[in-house]
């Protein structure tokens, strides 16, 4: 549905559901599959800078046939709050 927030979990779920493990994602992408190991899990403190936190979400969408803009703007409003909480401390 269109109000689902699409997180970390949920791009796993949907990874599984097409039946591709992140191996696949990470060939597909280029993208590390450690790196797509922290976004499916949300561990923010190991993610790049935002910047490439945008590219990664937006190839994974794309692979994943999901709506980019959708997948990134939820994601990377986390992200920022993360890393606002996180520049104060």
């Amino acid at each position: 549905p269109d109000d689902v927030e699409i997180d970390g979990p949920m791009l796993k779920k949907v990874r599984e559901a097409r039946g591709l493990d992140i191996r696949q994602v990470a060939t597909i992408t280029k993208i590390g599959s450690d790196h797509l190991g922290h976004l499916e899990a949300e561990r923010f403190s190991h993610l790049p800078a935002l910047v490439y936190v945008r590219g990664f979400l937006s190839a994974y969408a794309r692979v994943l046939k999901l709506d980019v803009k959708r997948v990134t703007a939820g994601y990377l409003k986390r992200y920022e709050s993360y890393l606002d909480s996180a520049s104060r401390r």
